[in-house]
Parts: structure tokens; C-alpha cells; sequence
């Protein structure tokens, strides 16, 4: 087995931020926009150039090189970022540098003389150099580039995007485009991979590997395009998080698991269902774990197992040490955020945290079952507590253990999807919302029919039809439902009697309720769901909009 030596640079100029998080929405990826996503959209331009060292071995036609790459590697990038992401090669040039052929054990810092003389040779006005060394090397070594905006606080530089300016550059053996024995053909992994390095994707590994000298290996995953050390031939995606943080994975395909018991959908590479879970800790946006799914697929074929696999994201900024004493404390970023499997693995081989049709396993305190898998989506039941509080704006609220109790529950998903770790207490309930919260708390079955015609590509569409075949809400006079208006005291006392059946009862119960809600503001008031607005219980405030956190209560009064 030959181990690669692939490694990435860290340009000087590093990204900062008042808020590191502040381009994702998700807030899973630090400086998302600077560096993950800086480059992977669009046309990736790489200008092709032949380093020919004093001693080096391998002849390099560059022509069939450039030809080389767009035939093999263009065609992944394309399938891997569907569409997105389009790297093209072209011809550059062919210097003669006076460096000897590095061995294959040594580091690849010898070729920095081949950078610079194509830096001095190069038109420039491309994203990027790819050097191709005349040698048998089967590795090769990356940088991600200025970074945008690159500057650390006081000190601005310059954010140039073009090479050489931009110092982004990929520089690989010939044996990753030529074959040369005894590798029955060019290890061309090696090119997507640090390709994979220039768009800001780290190495996964989980630290039980260790190479020459006693080191932990960056290569024991079979996985991952990012750490295959036994990978020769273009084969297997990367991790759904690389894909992610580069933007191909939008975030409303993205579902997070935080309380309670759920199922989730959560498909592989092109597929329409939900790309990723992910299990948030209490530490906040540097670590969590996610889950992502792998099935027999286009180059996933040839991976060693399929399932659904499981990787601790840490961004801790002690995991990098990316800054000296008196520095902020910036979590990592780009190739530096540490992606490891779990269970660790030890071994290049081993694939212990991919679990197929029919598992169970645990993720801190998550228990996931993996229910089935149909036309690459797998269904994934998933209970337990990934945080100690299901959201993060309602602490010290009034309402607080009735909000928990109905997320619990599954009536409330939250209100900032799909990250939902906030319930927006404060916030007031829509005709929208009011439908699901009743057709989730009540189990409504689906309807048959389209009720309303306002309603069409509303998030609230189904469950509005849900309460109307159940005869919870009739609608306005002409025919509408309007879901975004606003839910009073009044509507919401028949909204909730008529939900679950409560007989009309007459009388004054408040001083300040009449007309057409007055029997069913009586019938929930009797039932012991609402104790009145003022303390002595007397008035009701049936005009005023009913807010989120007092809806948590009402239903959680109206279940028991």
C-alpha cells in the first residue's frame, strides 16, 4: 500500500470577521463566504504548467495532460457540485527548474522553486496554477489562496482573485497523470484531492492511524476523497459537509435533530431529499456532528460500504491554533476544521461509522435507527436529547416548560427552519401556523381536497386542508383562508374548541367577550385552557393577537 503525502498551505493573510458565522445561515460553517465558498462556484480556471526538475524522470506531454484533466476531472467536480462548480484546465507552459526529484518520503516543500518560476512565466489572469513536477511523485501539495477579505484587524491587504496574485496553486507528481509503475495507471485522486485542498475541504480522519515516525495519519478514511490514502483511480465523493460548506448543499436541504423523537429523510448525492443531519451540542456552532448517506451511485460505487455515515465537525479554535497569545479567538476555518469519523477508526481500511439498513447506533445521547432505504433516501428514526434545551430564546419565558413540552411533542418545529433552534415566543401566530400547530397537536389525517385558493405553495398548505376536512375552520366569506393574516383570542377560543370538539356553552364567562366566538371562548375556558388575561380572571382580551409562547400553553392545557 503507498501512503500520499498530500498536504495544504495557509496563505499569510487569514479572514476576519466581527461574527465568523455571520455568512452561513446555518452558522455551521466559519467564514463560510471568505473561504469555503470563495472559488467553487462558477468557472474554476487552472492553468496547466510542466515543472521540469534537474533530475526528474517522468516525461510530461502537457498537451495530453490539459486534455487529461478535462476528460476526468472536470466530469467529477461537475457531478459532485451538480453543475455548480466548473473547473476547466488550459494550457500554460513548461519551466526548467535546477531542484532534484524529491523522494517520495520527503515533504514537498523541495517543488516551492517550480512556484516560483511559474508565477514569473504566467500571463496570469486565471484563478489558479496547477504544476505538474517531471517526477514519479504520487502526491503533490495545495493552498487555498488569498483569502476574501483577507486582513488581520488593523492590517488590510489587498484581495486579489487571480493567480499569481492570488497565490493559489495545486502542484502534484507526474505520477498522478502519467502512469508509472508500479501503479497500473496515474493516481489521479491525488489532483481532485488537492483541487478538493484550493476550495478550503479539509482532511477526515479519526486520529487511531498512525504513519512513519509515531504521526497520526490524515489518510484512514475510505470514505472520503479527502483522506483515501488507498484510493488510486477517481472514485468516491466527499463528505456532505465539504459539499456543503462549498454551497452545493442548500439549507433548507439541510434538517437538524436537537430534542424528542422524529424521523428524518436524508438522501445521497442526487437525490431531492435532505442532504445532511445534524446533531448541534451544547458548545454551539464549533462542534456538532452530521449525519450523510451513501449509496452505490456514480463514482460512489467502488466505496467500500454504504449507509449512513457519521463525522464529528470541530471548530474549535485550540484545534488549529491558528493564532499566537492575544489574537481573537477565531474558530478554524477552511482546511483546518477538523472532520473525524465516529466511532473513530483505526486502520485505512475501516468503516465502522457507516451503518446500513437495519442499524442502531448512538451519537452521544441520540439513539438513530436506520429504517430503510428507498431510491438512494434513507429513512432515519432519531430520539433523544443532541442539547440540553430544545431552543435558545425561550429561557426564562412563563411559557417555557409548556413551549418544551409541544416540541417534544413534534406540534412545534420551531421558527427559524431549518436550523430551528429558536421558537420566537414573542413573536405572533399566523391563520398558517394555527393550522399546523392544531393538525400536529390533533393528528388530523390528510385531505383529499383543496380548500382554499389562497393558500397554494403556502409551508401550511396541507394542514390548513387538514382542519378544514375536520370542520376547524370554515374560512372567510369569500372562499379564502388567508394564511398569513394574524390569530386573536377570539379566533383562537374557536379555533381550539372546534379542534377538539368541545360543545358550545353559553353564558358571560368574561366581562369583555361577545358575539360569535363568546360559546366556544366559554367551552375552552370551562375545559381549563385558558384562565382569563387579567388576574383576577375575569377578562379575556379577545382582540389582542395571541402570541407564540401563550399558543404553547394553550395547546399544552388542551392535550393534558
Amino acid at each position: 500500500m503507498v501512503i500520499l503525502v498530500l498536504t495544504s498551505a495557509v496563505p499569510a493573510a487569514v479572514a476576519a470577521a466581527d461574527d465568523p458565522w455571520e455568512d452561513d445561515p446555518l452558522q455551521l460553517i466559519a467564514f463560510r463566504d471568505e473561504v469555503s465558498a470563495l472559488y467553487s462556484s462558477g468557472q474554476d480556471v487552472w492553468e496547466v504548467w510542466v515543472c521540469q526538475l534537474s533530475d526528474g524522470s517522468v516525461p510530461i506531454d502537457i498537451s495530453a495532460t490539459v486534455a487529461f484533466l478535462n476528460a476526468e476531472v472536470r466530469p467529477y467536480f461537475l457531478t459532485l457540485s451538480s453543475g455548480l462548480y466548473q473547473p476547466t484546465f488550459r494550457t500554460g507552459g513548461v519551466v526548467t527548474s535546477p531542484m532534484p526529484e524529491p523522494a517520495q518520503a520527503l515533504t514537498t516543500w523541495s517543488l516551492d522553486d517550480c512556484e516560483e518560476r511559474v508565477a514569473a512565466a504566467t500571463a496570469g489572469g486565471v484563478d489558479g496554477a496547477l504544476i505538474v513536477a517531471n517526477t514519479d511523485f504520487t502526491g503533490g501539495y495545495s493552498t487555498i489562496g488569498a483569502l476574501c477579505p483577507g486582513y488581520y484587524p488593523g492590517y488590510p491587504y489587498a484581495c486579489p482573485s487571480t493567480y499569481p496574485d492570488s497565490g493559489r496553486v495545486v502542484v502534484v507528481g507526474g505520477a498522478t497523470v502519467v502512469e508509472v509503475p508500479p501503479l497500473a495507471q496515474p493516481r489521479l485522486n491525488a489532483v481532485a484531492h488537492e483541487i478538493g485542498h484550493a476550495i478550503g475541504w479539509p482532511h477526515s480522519f479519526g486520529g487511531l492511524t498512525f504513519a512513519g515516525g509515531g504521526l497520526v495519519s490524515e489518510y484512514d478514511n475510505p470514505m472520503d476523497l479527502m483522506s483515501g490514502g488507498v484510493w488510486v483511480t477517481l472514485q468516491g465523493y466527499t463528505l456532505v459537509i465539504n459539499r456543503y460548506a462549498a454551497g452545493w448543499v442548500a439549507p433548507t436541504s439541510v434538517a437538524f435533530h436537537r430534542k424528542g423523537s422524529f424521523e428524518y429523510q436524508i438522501g445521497s448525492l442526487g437525490t431531492s431529499a435532505s442532504q445532511m443531519l445534524v446533531l448541534p451540542t451544547d458548545t454551539g456552532s464549533s462542534v456538532y456532528q452530521v449525519i450523510g448517506a451513501r449509496t452505490p451511485r456514480g463514482y460512489d460505487l467502488a466505496l467500500p460500504a454504504f449507509g449512513v455515515e457519521v463525522y464529528e465537525i470541530d471548530q474549535s479554535s485550540w484545534v488549529c491554533e491558528l493564532f499566537e497569545s492575544g489574537e481573537p479567538d477565531w474558530p478554524c476555518f477552511g482546511d483546518r476544521r477538523r472532520t473525524s469519523q465516529l466511532p473513530a477508526v483505526a486502520g485505512y481500511y475501516g468503516t465502522s461509522h457507516v451503518h446500513g439498513v437495519g442499524s442502531v447506533f448512538n451519537v452521544g445521547n441520540v439513539t438513530v435507527e436506520v429504517v430503510e432505504l428507498v431510491d438512494g433516501v434513507y429513512t432515519l428514526r432519531v430520539s433523544g436529547d443532541a442539547v440540553t434545551q430544545r431552543f435558545v430564546d425561550d429561557n426564562g419565558n412563563q411559557h417555557e416548560a409548556n413551549i418544551e413540552t409541544i416540541a417534544a411533542a413534534g406540534i412545534t418545529l420551531g421558527c427559524n427552519p431549518p436550523l430551528n433552534n429558536r421558537y420566537c415566543p414573542s413573536g405572533s401566530v399566523t391563520r398558517g401556523q394555527m393550522a399546523s400547530f392544531l393538525a400536529r397537536a390533533f393528528g388530523f389525517p390528510p385531505a383529499s381536497v383543496d380548500y382554499f385558493p389562497d393558500d397554494n405553495g403556502n409551508t401550511h398548505e396541507d394542514n390548513i386542508n387538514r382542519i378544514a376536512a375536520a370542520g376547524v375552520t370554515l374560512g372567510f366569506s369569500d372562499g379564502t383562508y388567508q394564511p398569513g393574516g394574524y390569530v386573536t383570542r377570539a379566533q383562537m377560543g374557536s379555533f381550539i374548541a372546534r379542534a377538539m370538539g368541545l360543545a358550545p356553552v353559553a353564558g358571560d364567562r368574561f366581562s369583555d367577550v361577545s358575539g360569535t366566538h363568546e360559546a366556544n371562548i366559554n367551552a375552552i375556558a370551562q375545559a381549563g385552557i385558558t384562565l382569563g388575561c387579567n388576574p383576577t380572571g375575569t377578562m379575556y382580551c379577545p382582540d389582542e393577537l395571541v402570541r407564540r409562547d401563550q399558543m404553547a400553553s394553550f395547546l399544552a392545557r388542551a392535550l393534558g
